[in-house]
């Protein structure tokens, strides 16, 4: 999914943004970023995210709105969460930035970031463009007129761009334009998978015309780690190394084949480690081959604090492999009765973990009304937890869309205890528990996946 910046909200919220070059001070300090400036809606801190959207700092605000921070930072693209808003900056080490975030019309001091403004106003094509095209209906076109679409963006960009030349930092002009090319391979090498998902050919492939956008990319170029988008167009690139519904269908773990791809494939030793960090911190709950996950990515990584990290994540996850227990449950049912998971004893369980906001949740249901048909009066119980904030929302959905089986729901922020303790990551989750309560498949495959339903009967007959 792209992520855009409405450029309305660009200039509601990042309103100023003032560059001062750095005066030469204490040896140690001159290539440090110093960042400042004022919020009218005051909350407890501004988090900064690198360009993969990994945080990397927490930034205090004082009572009065105001903020002041010293950042040891690489050159390239960061966002700044304030709130429920993501404003995509670029910084480099050495300079002082200066903004304010508040409901009032852009001012100027100092001199204004001709940077910033060019970035802004490729944000807001972008933004126009994700209005007119949704991805859901964008992927639905054919190969030649979805080519002619993303190009047809890509150029205006490109217009946008030169425009600035003479008004940008060289810096900025240089990396603004790298991202410009992968923002568009971004689009161009998701097409294929996009277009299977939404619209529900799963076995969809592109022509051999096709244009093979990545070949175009230096995917060993450890500058473009700071680049938005270039995590997604690498991951892409290696998935296209091996057939996953192939190696599922042979009783593969496609999560440690990912990690064993990156390490034949990228040669560059930072991005090999940049990349195995983000897969290991997603991937290592959800692979089946926890020990050699773990033994493969700990080769990868020298950053210390982090192997310790993963070593912690190792031993939390241990108890919840396959064969271990499932810790036990209780949450309130439609009827309003408290249901556990020991009712369900003598009974394999397929549990769905999902929430009214989930699109891919609201999906899968007529898919599990059909697997719930399939194998009704067999000792299996389909179970759903839904966690929410909005229990009436919940209660009408079961209604009006006349969901079957067991339907619970969890309070998000007071009832965390079971997602917390079988480190649920993400929705829908779905869990497969043999009839004496414990693990199968903590990661199980969707309604949808034809496996579920040859996985279910391999378990009951």
């Amino acid at each position: 999914m792209n992520i855009v910046s409405n450029m309305k909200l660009y200039y509601l919220f990042l309103l100023v943004f003032l560059l001062f070059s750095c005066t030469p001070g204490q040896s140690g300090f001159d290539n440090l970023t110093i960042i400042s400036g004022k919020v009218s809606n005051q909350t407890d801190r501004l988090v900064l995210l690198d360009a993969a959207y990994q945080e990397i700092a927490r930034i205090s605000i004082d009572k009065q709105g105001v903020f002041s921070d010293t950042l040891d930072i690489v050159t390239g693209f960061y966002h700044f969460k304030y709130g429920r808003n993501r404003h995509r900056v670029f910084m480099k080490p050495g300079t002082k930035l200066h903004f304010e975030l508040g409901d009032e019309v852009p001012k100027e001091g100092g001199r204004l970031s001709q940077d910033h403004i060019c970035l802004g106003e490729i944000m807001k094509l972008e933004d126009d463009f994700n209005n007119d095209f949704p991805i859901e209906q964008l992927v639905l076109f054919d190969e030649l007129d979805f080519l002619k679409i993303v190009d047809s963006l890509h150029e205006k960009k490109i217009d946008l761009f030169d425009s600035f030349q003479y008004k940008m930092s060289s810096d900025f002009k240089e990396y603004e334009r790298v991202a410009l090319e992968i923002n568009r391979a971004y689009k161009i090498a998701n097409y294929e998978n996009s277009k299977r998902f939404f619209s529900g050919n799963i076995t969809y492939k592109v022509s051999d015309e096709f244009p093979d956008v990545l070949k175009g990319i230096d995917l060993q170029n450890e500058v473009y780690i700071n680049i938005p988008f270039f995590k997604n167009i690498l991951t892409r690139y290696l998935r296209n190394q091996f057939d996953r519904d192939v190696a599922k269908q042979n009783g593969e773990d496609v999560y440690l084949k990912d990690l064993q791809v990156l390490s034949e494939k990228i040669e560059n030793i930072k991005i090999q480690e940049w990349l195995a960090k983000l897969y290991a911190k997603r991937y290592l709950p959800k692979t089946d081959s926890l020990d050699a996950y773990y033994q493969l990515a700990k080769s990868m990584v020298r950053d210390t604090s982090f192997l310790d990290e993963l070593k912690n994540d190792y031993t939390a996850l241990n108890p919840l492999t396959p064969g271990k227990p499932v810790p036990d449950f209780s949450f309130s049912s439609i009827e309003n009765k408290q249901v556990s998971l020991k009712d369900f004893k003598g009974k394999l369980v397929y549990l769905d973990i999902w929430a009214t906001w989930c699109k891919p949740c609201i999906q899968e249901f007529p898919f599990k009304k059909t697997l719930k048909s399939t194998f009704e009066n067999q000792p299996i119980a389909f179970v759903s937890i839904c966690v929410d904030d909005d229990k009436s929302k919940w209660e009408k959905m079961v209604e009006n869309r006349e969901l079957g089986g067991t339907q619970l729901f969890a309070d998000r922020t007071n009832e965390r205890e079971f997602f917390n303790q079988i480190k649920q990551k993400g929705y829908p989750t779905y869990i497969l528990i043999d009839d004496k309560g414990n693990f199968i498949d903590r990661y199980a495959t969707r309604p949808s996946d034809p496996r579920t339903k040859e996985r279910i009967e391999s378990l009951l007959f």
